[in-house]
């Protein structure tokens, strides 16, 4: 069972799709206990209205598995607002990116590769003479990656390693591995 220090105080960055995702907003102008009410508007794939319930002063928001289950895997943006009567203000804004459940895929086809990470690794393929018809379909600002001279596709490999290079750096940092990028320095006495 969750107590009250178990259940975050700011919206989540990412959830998996199928889950019960809760967490609790204080909000200093437009508490629950002098009538406010908080609803969050989610946009993506799928339209999404959550409203907060009140708990003392606070808003208690719940995602139930069955709201989750509707959203498709991939980013969302929200807003919240608070209303009281005739009132209506802004409160924050943000994006989510839903996970997909893999207790619900069937088979082995899903690929968790970033579409810049996919991207990379077909141009790499081309590069190295290997590419497969799949390779080759990838596209690239709405290009087919078969369609790009060798010059253009050096290009592209150089700015899509780097954009996978800082997605993996993220993630290790998210992951608390820390960054790549840490340059280390030893002082000594000479």
């Amino acid at each position: 069972m969750n107590t009250s220090e178990d259940i975050p105080t700011v919206e989540p960055l990412e959830i998996t799709k199928g889950s019960t995702v809760r967490w609790n907003k204080t909000i200093s102008h437009y508490k629950a206990d002098d009538g406010w009410v908080l609803t969050y508007a989610f946009r993506g794939d799928v339209v999404l209205n959550v409203t907060g319930v009140p708990d003392g002063a606070n808003h208690s928001i719940t995602l139930s598995v069955t709201e989750t289950s509707k959203l498709n895997a991939g980013s969302y943006w929200w807003q919240s607002y608070a209303t009281k009567g005739s009132e209506r203000f802004d409160v924050d804004s943000g994006t989510l990116q839903v996970l997909v459940d893999f207790a619900v895929l069937l088979g082995g086809s899903y690929d968790g590769r970033t579409h810049e990470k996919k991207v990379l690794d077909a141009l790499k393929a081309t590069l190295e003479g290997r590419s497969t018809t799949l390779d080759q379909e990838v596209r690239v600002n709405g290009k087919q990656v078969k369609f790009y001279d060798m010059s253009e596709i050096l290009v592209l490999y150089d700015r899509f390693r780097a954009y996978v290079a800082s997605q993996e750096n993220e993630e290790r940092i998210k992951n608390g591995q820390g960054s790549s990028s840490n340059v280390f320095v030893r002082f000594s006495r000479g």
